[in-house]
Protein backbone atom coordinates (compact mmCIF):
# COMPACT_ATOMS: atom_id res chain seq x y z
CA UNK A 1 0.00 0.00 0.00
CA UNK A 2 1.66 3.70 -0.75
CA UNK A 3 1.84 6.22 1.32
CA UNK A 4 -1.14 8.27 -0.19
CA UNK A 5 -3.69 5.53 -0.03
CA UNK A 6 -2.51 4.90 3.75
CA UNK A 7 -2.78 8.77 4.72
CA UNK A 8 -6.55 8.22 3.14
CA UNK A 9 -7.38 5.76 5.06
CA UNK A 10 -6.59 7.40 8.54
CA UNK A 11 -8.84 10.23 7.82
CA UNK A 12 -11.47 8.04 6.81
CA UNK A 13 -11.32 6.56 9.89
CA UNK A 14 -11.04 9.94 11.50
CA UNK A 15 -13.92 10.58 9.89
CA UNK A 16 -15.42 7.98 10.66
CA UNK A 17 -14.87 8.18 14.32
CA UNK A 18 -16.11 11.59 14.76
CA UNK A 19 -19.48 10.58 12.98
CA UNK A 20 -20.02 7.93 15.35
CA UNK A 21 -18.85 9.86 17.96
CA UNK A 22 -21.82 12.30 17.69
CA UNK A 23 -23.94 9.96 16.87
CA UNK A 24 -23.39 8.00 20.28
CA UNK A 25 -23.39 11.66 21.58
CA UNK A 26 -26.96 12.78 20.45
CA UNK A 27 -28.41 9.10 21.39
CA UNK A 28 -27.37 9.95 25.11
CA UNK A 29 -28.71 13.09 24.92
CA UNK A 30 -31.72 12.05 23.22
CA UNK A 31 -32.29 9.06 26.22
CA UNK A 32 -31.37 11.36 28.95
CA UNK A 33 -33.88 14.14 27.46
CA UNK A 34 -36.57 11.55 27.34
CA UNK A 35 -36.37 10.44 30.69
CA UNK A 36 -36.43 14.08 31.76
CA UNK A 37 -39.68 14.29 30.37
CA UNK A 38 -41.07 11.75 31.64
CA UNK A 39 -39.59 12.40 35.11
CA UNK A 40 -41.23 16.23 34.69
CA UNK A 41 -44.70 14.88 33.07
CA UNK A 42 -45.05 12.99 36.07
CA UNK A 43 -44.50 15.34 38.78
CA UNK A 44 -46.99 17.74 37.04
CA UNK A 45 -49.03 14.66 36.96
CA UNK A 46 -48.95 14.68 40.97
CA UNK A 47 -49.11 17.90 41.25
CA UNK A 48 -52.30 18.08 39.30
CA UNK A 49 -53.91 15.49 41.08
CA UNK A 50 -53.70 17.30 44.85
Amino acid sequence: MDASAELENRSNLRMFQRVFIKISFYNCFKSTFCTLMKFTSNRCAKLWMF
